[in-house]
């Protein structure tokens, strides 16, 4: 089966909110006018005006087929097309919580286009994670989307919605709410406990209060800090906290999580980035073992094999505080969780010049290959003179022994000088200059690469918004096979002489790219 993730966030026809009549009240109007400083909310021809408001609008929606306003699907069998049930209402589940409303949608297919089924959930989550058997969608509250018993303020918190997916259809299991927001999926992980799946989650809770009644810098107070929680999914539909680690490393937020066996590992960052190792053996009774203090901050860990991590992110700034200005690799040796250490980093050589990689923020351009020991990422290298300039895939290999090897880079500038300026006949001024000084160079935009192997060679496919290069692991510098793609219109920085703000095309042909070898 395949499932698939849609978010609908449709906009409502102008028949269900006809702003235009339903909001003209010249009762609002002049009671906002004559008293604009007294008790409008308490004021009875307001409050009877948002009563004839509400009525107004609950007649219109009563009088409308819900089911005109759900998603249909077609099914398209060579030059056929056929509408399909797609969505019904009683498929769609609504939480009982106050907040602005999308519709998500989750749809398993056969991968013969057979046997669909959705269901739909009412709500805005923006945070996918799935194991074998259920899927999970995480909505951050953002302080905003329910207030706490007795009006008291609201806290920063995620509500969890599991569905389960083994069977022929997703289906609602249960939802479960944790203090704090996510960082991204790589922040929960499901795991068995004595054949019992429980969810372990790592959040962010960033909250501001007002300490009395003045909206002066001093009335408020921001509380930020960290937790790690287990929760149980009871069997009524309740996803409960059964363990939980709390406050952990406060004035600082997580900026990676990597969840292997019973084991978790947490990083936050401030000024320094102190990597946290958790035993999760007993899910009631998690355990903090240790905590490594090491300049910058891991955007991204990965596992090198069962005791060392490797991690990405950025390297500290003067004196190892803060931020610095180049991408930082690191092998972190977890084998002693009480003692966790780094044994090798890396950051590429580029004095006095700024690197990058779209890896940092991105897993799927993080490839590593450990049959090989080989990693491969995005980097871009911004220096003061173009000549100097890279913007390509790098390739290392990593042992514990020696650290990171750089094999070699494959340089995707060349395919952005054939994309922009040798097939473009719209590039205008100033980039036509750019074409002629070089700083075309960063212009390639690289973002994946894929290893092949056969029984001699390691090969590695790079791409970039430009096109794609075959290369052996041998020499990376020799392109073995090379494709521009079709020409696109420009990246979201280029402004070109449409005054109207819609853009320039680059080029005018959309046949096959140009492929050499």
């Amino acid at each position: 089966f395949i499932f698939l993730f849609l978010m609908i966030r449709r906009p409502p026809r102008s028949t269900l909110f006809p702003y235009t009549t339903l909001f003209r009240s010249d009762t609002v109007n002049t009671v906002k006018c004559n008293d604009p400083n007294g008790d409008i909310e308490n004021n009875p021809e307001v409050i009877q005006a948002q009563n004839n408001l509400s009525e107004k609008i609950k007649n219109v929606v009563d009088s409308i087929d819900p089911t005109s306003y759900l998603p249909d699907a077609k099914r398209i069998t060579g030059d056929t097309s056929e509408s399909i049930p797609y969505l019904a209402c009683q498929n769609i589940h609504h939480p009982e919580v106050n907040m602005s409303l999308g519709l998500q949608i989750i749809t398993s297919i056969s991968t013969d286009g057979s046997n669909m089924a959705t269901t739909g959930i009412v709500n805005n989550s923006h945070i996918v994670y799935a194991s074998k058997n259920s899927l999970y969608l995480v909505e951050n509250s953002d302080n905003w989307w329910w207030i706490l018993p007795n009006n008291e303020s609201p806290t920063s918190q995620s509500a969890i919605y599991k569905f389960a997916i083994s069977n022929d259809a997703p289906s609602y299991v249960a939802t479960g709410r944790v203090d704090g927001y996510i960082n991204n999926q790589f922040s929960l992980s499901e795991h068995q406990y004595d054949s019992k799946d429980m969810l372990r989650i790592a959040t962010t809770q960033n909250d501001f209060f007002r300490s009395d009644d003045n909206d002066t810098p001093t009335s408020w107070r921001q509380v930020l800090t960290n937790h790690l929680s287990v929760l149980d999914d009871d069997g009524t539909g309740q996803l409960n906290i059964v363990g939980e680690i709390r406050n952990l490393a406060d004035n600082e937020s997580i900026r990676s999580a990597r969840f292997l066996g019973d084991r978790a590992f947490v990083v936050t960052f401030r000024n320094v980035d102190p990597l946290f190792t958790f035993d999760l053996s007993n899910p009631t009774s998690p355990k903090l073992l240790g905590e490594l203090k090491i300049p910058g901050f891991s955007t991204y860990m990965h596992p090198y094999d069962d005791n060392h991590l490797v991690t990405i992110g950025r390297g500290g700034g003067e004196d190892g505080e803060g931020v610095g200005n180049g991408m930082q690799l690191q092998l972190v040796d977890v084998s002693d969780m009480n003692k966790p250490k780094v044994i090798h980093k890396f950051t590429p050589d580029a004095p006095q010049s700024w690197s990058w990689s779209t890896a940092e923020y991105d897993h799927k351009a993080f490839t590593f290959y450990k049959p090989a020991n080989l990693l491969a990422i995005p980097l871009q290298i911004s220096p003061d003179y173009a000549d100097k300039y890279f913007s390509g895939i790098v390739a290392y290999e990593i042992t514990l022994e020696s650290g990171f090897k750089e094999l070699g880079r494959v340089d995707h500038s060349d395919i952005a000088f054939d994309y922009y300026c040798q097939n473009n006949p719209t590039l205008i001024f100033p980039y036509t200059e750019n074409c002629n000084d070089g700083w075309y160079f960063q212009w390639a935009a690289p973002r994946r690469s894929v290893v092949m192997t056969d029984t001699d060679d390691v090969y590695l496919y790079t791409i970039s918004d430009m096109g794609l290069k075959a290369s052996s692991t041998k020499d990376l510098s020799t392109t073995l096979g090379s494709i521009v793609f079709p020409p696109q219109p420009y990246p979201w920085w280029y402004y070109g002489n449409n005054v109207g703000g819609g853009g320039v095309g680059v080029g005018v042909d959309s046949g096959p790219g140009v492929i050499t070898n």
